[in-house]
């Protein structure tokens, strides 16, 4: 092995500098030289993939991860970009990972990320211990990067990632998982091995029902059943992300793949041996036969790369696990880039995807490299591709479908339809494009409403992706047309819907009175709202809240009231339910209203009103002794009362307490009509006094 040597001859350090770029005698590449390099890179490898170049390439943020006290590499993320990361040792292959879009914060890092990352760390830990020279190869890609001229690195064939979905294995995901304080949400993870499986299944859509049953007892969370034969997997209902009040569909799958694989179930983590996921996918979710789960070890490089490359491009993504010191972490292999370079789902929300070296990153490192296996041939066993029809209706807010073709290209002579109608009350629908590629004799139609007689929003054909389309009606129909020449892969697009906003941040009432609700009129509120209502008069009075309509999810929507004059505010009622709750009073002169909704059922919502003044603090009877109408009223009111009551005197007070008028009755009548000519229009409170008892009820003048 060749050591630094320091030459005394100026000239001859002269003319090595002339032709050598900065690093060529030192084996620690510095964050300057990086970040060089990693621009250089960038530009090269996106105008590749777009045909787009880059003026300018600012760098948002960077990051330099050290082993033993020294730099092993560095990631540097591009602002509206995606991230590089390079190796600090020119004796190791300099681009580790790279991608278009994704960016890597490493406050927060997946566990399967970690241990692909570490793989990395051990490679250049093991380098420089050993003192490995680069080969001609790495050196010369060095040169290339610092020197912009000449690279190479992921040049050739590639394919965009397979897979659409970025789902996780947290809250939301897990909810129908095991209950545990200590997990996300509440519940263990769902597992990465659920989740790898899982959306290799989401990206077939298949299959609509399971077969058998499997059941399996858990240490901690006891016996769980999932029978696959009775259950139906609506792929249609569930989402690329999880929407943020959740999706039962996508949280029922990852639970049953749990249950199919034995899933050791942990609020630090779940797991699972993938070689019985390979089993249950053909076991009980009707992958084919042909599907293997092959270890690298057991092939060289190339006969490796090829089986993946193979798998990738015939659509087909795979599930990828790589295994250290800490066991096992599964994930998807589903594009790649140039010979070397695969894309990663890691399951873990979208985030640190990207392409990763998958070669060793010097070939005297090649024995930290193998700790890797994966699934081949993982596609539906039979009746597949479905292709599409006619009258296929989407009635869930958030969606999405595709032509029906799988990986395959769409059927000559198509026509079909897809109707978007949610049944909630929805203002509009936004409909995306994930993929797009219809021959230009084919044609996509987008109407604004349910039928092809409604409004043309778009006439869509090519393979170029259109952009989003906003229906104006609550309703969307798709339709599709192909004719008896060429065909090609379809398109995949997602929807979702947009709600009316009733509310939003705090609404503040400064009047002596005035009417107060949810906002959403005669439709039902939103799922997932947080609104607040702060009542403050000048006057500074006490204020009297009256419910005229009352209507929540019971338990799970809440309406709280506070007089937030104290410190702490206190609560004066906490409201759910369908029972008109008793008027409520804030002695303070403010009250705070805060109403917030869970994600699954609404209902009509609330409608209320507010007085202020003196006497609002009065009791007020809420049990209707009295019979008073019409109310609201405008020339007169009546007052009766109930049970053989004796009306002897009534007072109608303002809400500032002022006294407007007074009447006595002398012959004790259960019945009185009050005149109220020339009264202006407002809330008032009347003060019944009867021959056993006086209360107050509320009136409104028109």
């Amino acid at each position: 092995m060749l050591k630094k040597i320091k030459i005394k001859f100026r000239f001859i350090i002269t003319i090595l500098l002339l032709f050598s770029s900065t690093i060529s005698w030192g084996k620690i590449v510095n964050k300057v030289e990086a970040k060089e390099a990693a621009i250089n890179f960038y530009k090269y490898i996106y105008h590749n993939k777009t045909g787009n170049s880059i003026d300018k390439l600012k760098i948002s943020s960077s990051y330099s991860i050290k082993s033993n006290n020294m730099v092993v590499y560095y990631i540097f993320n591009f602002e509206n970009h995606g991230y590089v990361q390079l190796s600090a040792d020119d004796a190791a292959y300099p681009i580790l990972a790279f991608d278009f879009y994704n960016q890597i914060n490493t406050k927060e890092t997946a566990p399967n990320y970690q241990n692909w990352e570490q793989k990395y760390i051990d490679q250049i830990d093991f380098i420089r211990k050993e003192n490995l020279s680069a080969t001609n190869e790495i050196s010369n890609l060095w040169q290339s990067l610092l020197n912009n001229q000449n690279i190479t690195i992921a040049q050739g064939k590639s394919i965009n990632p397979l897979l659409l979905s970025t789902w996780n294995q947290g809250a939301l995901y897990n909810a129908d998982c095991p209950e545990d304080q200590n997990g996300p949400g509440g519940r263990v993870y769902a597992g990465c091995v659920a989740i790898a499986m899982a959306q290799i299944m989401y990206y077939y859509r298949y299959p609509y029902q399971g077969t058998g049953t499997k059941t399996y007892n858990h240490y901690l969370y006891g016996s769980m059943t999932a029978n696959f034969g009775a259950t139906t997997y609506d792929w249609n209902a569930m989402a690329n992300a999880m929407p943020i009040g959740g999706n039962t569909e996508i949280a029922k799958l990852l639970y049953h793949l749990g249950i199919s694989v034995e899933m050791d179930y942990s609020a630090s983590g779940s797991g699972a041996y993938s070689g019985v996921a390979a089993s249950s996918l053909q076991s009980y979710f009707k992958y084919s036969n042909n599907l293997s789960y092959d270890t690298k070890s057991d092939f060289t490089y190339n006969q490796w790369v090829d089986k993946i490359v193979a798998n990738i491009d015939s659509g087909r993504p795979l599930y990828y696990d790589g295994y250290g010191n800490d066991g096992g972490h599964a994930f998807n292999l589903d594009g790649y880039q140039g010979s070397d370079h695969f894309h990663f789902n890691w399951g873990w929300g979208g985030a640190y995807n990207g392409y990763f070296y998958l070669n060793a990153l010097n070939p005297g490192s090649s024995g930290f490299n193998n700790g890797q296996s994966a699934m081949f041939n993982v596609y539906p066993a039979n009746s597949y591709p479905y292709y599409c029809n006619t009258n296929n209706q989407y009635t869930n807010i958030v969606g999405n479908f595709s032509d029906g073709s799988g990986p395959e290209s769409y059927n000559n002579n198509s026509q079909c339809s897809w109707l978007i109608q949610p049944n909630q009350g929805i203002k509009n629908i936004k409909i995306k494009f994930d993929r797009f590629d219809i021959d230009n004799t084919d044609t996509l139609f987008v109407y604004d409403g349910s039928s092809n007689t409604d409004s043309l929003l778009a006439k869509l054909t090519g393979d170029q992706i259109p952009t989003s389309i906003f229906s104006i009606d609550n309703t969307m129909f798709l339709e599709f047309i192909s004719d008896n020449t060429n065909s090609s892969t379809g398109f995949d697009i997602s929807y979702e819907s947009f709600f009316p906003i009733y509310c939003s941040g705090t609404a503040l009432f400064t009047d002596s009175a005035s009417y107060i609700e949810d906002g959403s009129d005669t439709s039902d509120y939103n799922n997932s709202t947080f609104c607040k209502w702060l009542i403050k008069p000048t006057n500074g009075y006490p204020i009297r809240l009256f419910f005229d309509s009352f209507n929540l999810e019971q338990g799970n929507d809440l309406l709280k009231i506070y007089d937030p004059s104290t410190t702490p505010s206190q609560l004066l009622a906490t409201l759910t339910g369908n029972n008109i709750p008793p008027s409520i009073v804030s002695p303070g002169g403010e009250m705070f209203l805060t109403f917030t909704t869970n994600s699954s059922q609404t209902a009509s919502g609330w409608q209320a009103h507010y007085i202020t003044g003196p006497s609002v603090g009065i009791s007020v009877t809420e049990k209707q002794v009295y019979k008073i109408y019409p109310n609201p009223a405008k020339s007169f009111v009546v007052i009766q009362a109930q049970s053989g009551n004796k009306i002897t005197n009534i007072q109608l007070y303002s809400i500032e307490g002022k006294l407007i008028k007074s009447i006595s009755n002398d012959i004790n009548n259960s019945k009185i009509k009050l005149n109220l000519t020339n009264i202006q229009s407002g809330i008032y409170l009347l003060n019944i006094i009867s021959n056993s008892s006086s209360n107050v009820q509320k009136i409104i003048i028109k």
